[in-house]
């Protein structure tokens, strides 16, 4: 009877369990991956005519990113929220420009100024 009573037991703990509230699942928000695909031709294309990087990454927001000396076109992509601002000057130093959140290739010869001719390096903020 003792044995009987105890599994009576464990199973109405069982069930007690069973019916209880799932525990909440964490919502889940969409980001989009950033991208910043260096060439070492124009219009952002490899030496076949197709668009396989030289240099790639995926930056992460407000790092700093050098542009290597090859480099003469990159695409870059940021996720929402984001800007991407490019320099003058390696390490981020230098004239800076916001070229704004849609990806889309850019050149890193560049007429921003006397003292802008080309991207050097670039930073998402």
């Amino acid at each position: 009877m003792q044995f009987s009573n105890s599994l009576i037991s464990a199973i109405m703990a069982f069930s007690a369990l069973s019916l209880a509230a799932p525990a909440p699942v964490p919502e889940l928000q969409v980001r989009a991956n950033s991208k910043l695909n260096q060439y070492s031709n124009p219009d952002c294309l490899d030496n076949t005519g197709g668009n396989v990087p030289t240099y790639h990454a995926a930056p992460v927001a407000r790092n700093c990113y050098n542009v290597d000396s090859t480099t003469v076109s990159f695409f870059w992509a940021i996720g929402p929220l984001l800007h991407m601002h490019v320099y003058a000057d390696s390490d981020c130093g230098g004239l800076s420009v916001d070229i704004g959140k849609n990806g889309q290739c850019q050149s890193v010869n560049v007429n921003y100024s006397d003292g802008f001719q080309k991207i050097n390096s670039i930073r998402m903020t």
